[in-house]
């Protein structure tokens, strides 16, 4: 029935700006009014599209929007947003009757007697979003722009209607491709496999997306819940952030709700907060099951807000993983309301292995609580945990319980307390192999506490743990279930580990791997050799003109000491280091006649051979509150997409930069090993009425590779 619907609507053949649809001839959309044609005819939805203007949706709401493809009928074809904006699209998901049978009592509750109208509701509900679902390996929707959209289950229908709902796409199958496209501002909500770009992907490609948005439950039970994929089966998401939030009761993760089969996610971030009420939650993902994932980080504030039982698992980058982790890193905090439920500053529950990874976050609330891991039956070599961790029991710097598996060359620095089975490592140790770790926080307990294990528990499982130490005055333990304490002199000491057969640069004798180093400074414990400080790549002391791109008032010079009379501090009378900085007019202050935005951009770089790549720069900035100007710093690799770097956010007090400054700012999940980077920083006049001020300074800008 819905497809004969959609093919008489389709007897009204649509009228675009221009274009035949093909692929060197695209179907041109300028207009609101045209958007809303193509969800008219599916024989258009095999067909090329570009769109030529920024378009405001906001007289098509609820369900008035045509979406395009269904659940019957996807669109295969390619649409090109040609970096272009569609703001304001609102929409309502719903669902329709594909079958009504009579009831019988045994259909009802006990207190309610059967009737002639009551009927048993079979209903098909539609993927929702801008499109409904998107197939094909020649399917492909790149270079959108969508600000401030609203979607959410139409109300009559909660919550039968409230799945497989994204922001962009419902679902995302077969080999089709999304690039290049963001999300900011507004909501999407539902109640199962929600997302900020896309509801569902099976098999689908993400690449070079960014979302900042709230995702959140409509309806019950909600669950698979992610910022950019609500639930994924195999395909891939690479180069990718979310910057928004997450909330929902089961499955929740800042970039996908639940990986399945052969995902790969890399080099992907998330910051904001990432909620859920029970089940698995995490940073990145909520639920792994298999697959791999690749240098990508979070920075989001992770918390399990119910939680029962072990079952329930929280973690900084993973809730519960049973892939593969490489080069992966969680910053922000991990806490877990209930005693039961198990947590980890990067993995609450790992069955799979990790390699080169750190978390850094503070971990507190629950039982089986680690630094890096709570619960391992697992491997992972080269790893590191620095957060705080606090529980009630089965607590551990770097793992909280661990049955199985290989831990190799990893440490823990962070303070451990809880009342049970408390270690600077791990807390309780089953089995497996444990070698080239140590320990070096501070541990509290009241009983069965260590400087490296807390306790050793009978097991099925054989043992060993070797060349492993922990820090006899740092940890404030004389005593370890397993391992080997050192004193002052021992633990500062390299020769206490080469002799050991640790692999330190500088040796060949224990391997030529180089994994560990021992910092310069005096006093100081051994570190792994990839967690090494960036250096610089590349200069720009502007010194001589690089020629990068300029915009409104921006210009290259000698800065004069002007500007600041009324407001804020003036230009610096002197560059950081030379004679030469980039600036918003070095005669004075900025404009409040040219708007903009308008930017300094530099670039394209080659990035190709580096990794963990960070922006340096010297700063003097003077900009009124962030409601009036703002102020920004922005990565791309093609040109044409932006990513955030930095931005002002200060609502309440402008910034007022009176002498230079050094800032650093991680551009690595974005711009790593890529070949075409380019950064630019920007300003906007958002209100008229704003104060003028001196503006943005720049020099000695350093690629720290």
């Amino acid at each position: 029935m819905l497809g004969v619907l959609c093919l008489c609507q389709g007897s009204v053949r649509a009228q675009y700006a221009g274009g035949s649809g093909a692929s060197d001839d695209p179907y041109l959309i300028s207009s609101a009014e045209q958007m809303n044609t193509i969800g008219l005819d599916p024989n258009h939805w095999d067909r090329h599209f570009k769109l030529m203007a920024d378009i405001d949706l906001s007289a098509y709401q609820e369900r008035r929007f045509n979406a395009i493809g269904t659940s019957s009928i996807a669109f295969s074809g390619v649409f090109d947003g040609n970096g272009h904006r569609i703001s304001n699209f609102g929409y309502h998901a719903h669902s329709l009757v594909i079958s009504q049978v009579p009831c019988s009592e045994a259909d009802l509750p006990i207190s309610l007697p059967a009737s002639p109208d009551c009927k048993i509701t079979t209903r098909r509900t539609f993927p929702a979003g801008l499109f409904g679902r998107v197939a094909g390996p020649a399917a492909v929707v790149k270079g959108l722009f969508l600000v401030d959209l609203d979607i959410r289950t139409d109300p009559q229908e909660l919550p039968r209607a409230a799945t497989t709902i994204g922001g962009l796409i419902g679902r995302l199958t077969s080999g089709a491709t999304v690039s290049h496209c963001s999300i900011q501002g507004g909501q999407v909500r539902g109640a199962h496999s929600i997302g900020g770009l896309v509801g569902s992907s099976d098999g689908g490609h993400i690449s070079h997306c960014s979302v900042i948005c709230d995702v959140s439950a409509e309806g019950a039970p909600s669950r698979y819940f992610g910022g950019l994929v609500g639930d994924m089966k195999g395909g891939s998401i690479s180069y990718s952030t979310f910057g928004g939030s997450v909330s929902a009761e089961k499955v929740v993760g800042g970039l996908v709700g639940r990986c399945r089969g052969n995902t790969r996610l890399s080099h992907c971030s998330v910051s904001g907060s990432v909620v859920g009420k029970e089940d698995t939650v995490g940073g990145l993902v909520g639920d792994a099951r298999g697959g791999e994932i690749i240098d990508c980080n979070s920075s989001a504030w992770v918390s399990l807000e119910l939680g029962w039982s072990h079952n329930d698992t929280c973690g900084g980058l993973i809730g519960s993983n049973t892939g593969v982790i490489t080069d992966c890193h969680a910053s922000g905090p991990v806490s877990m309301k209930d005693a039961a439920s198990r947590g980890g500053g990067l993995v609450g529950e790992n069955g799979g292995s990790l390699t080169r990874c750190q978390a850094l976050g503070a971990v507190t609330g629950g039982s089986e609580m680690g630094g890096l891991l709570g619960l391992n039956d697992g491997d992972l070599s080269q790893c590191s945990a620095g957060g705080p961790v606090s529980g009630n029991n089965v607590v551990g710097g770097l793992i909280g319980l661990h049955f199985n598996g290989e831990v190799s060359d990893s440490y823990a620095r962070g303070a451990v307390s809880g009342p049970n089975e408390i270690g600077g490592l791990i807390g309780r140790l089953h089995g497996g192999i444990i070698s080239r770790c140590y320990a070096r926080g501070e541990v509290s307990g009241e009983q069965a506490q260590g400087g490296l294990v807390g306790r050793v528990a009978d097991s099925e499982f054989s043992l060993e743990v070797e060349q492993s130490f922990w820090a006899i005055e740092a940890s404030a333990q004389a005593r370890s279930a397993a391992g080997l304490g050192l004193g002052v002199d021992e633990v500062y000491d390299r020769g206490t580990y080469t002799a050991a057969g640790w692999d330190f640069v500088g040796e060949s004798a224990n391997g030529l791997e180089d994994l560990w180093y021992l910092p310069s400074e005096e006093a100081t414990f051994p570190k792994l050799t990839w967690e090494s400080e960036p250096r610089p790549v590349m200069i720009y002391d502007f010194n001589d003109d690089p020629g990068w791109s300029l915009e409104g008032q921006w210009s290259f010079g000698a800065p004069q000491g002007m500007g600041g009379l009324e407001n804020g501090h003036p230009d610096p009378n002197a560059a950081y280091t030379g004679r030469n900085v980039y600036g918003v007019n070095l005669q004075g202050d900025y404009t409040l006649t040219d708007l903009g935005p308008r930017h300094l951009t530099g670039g394209p770089m080659d990035f190709s051979a580096y990794s963990h790549v960070h922006l340096q720069f010297a700063r003097w900035l003077n900009s009124d509150e962030a409601d009036f100007v703002r102020v920004f710093i922005e990565v791309s690799t093609d040109g044409v997409t932006w990513q955030p770097v930095w931005e002002y956010s200060d609502s309440n007090a402008g910034i007022t930069d009176d002498a230079w400054r050094i800032v650093r700012y991680p551009l690595g999940v974005i711009a790593n090993q890529q070949p075409q980077v380019s950064i630019r920083w920007g300003y906007h006049v958002l209100d008229a009425e704003a104060y003028r001020l001196s503006g943005w300074n720049i020099d000695d800008v350093q690629i720290m590779a």
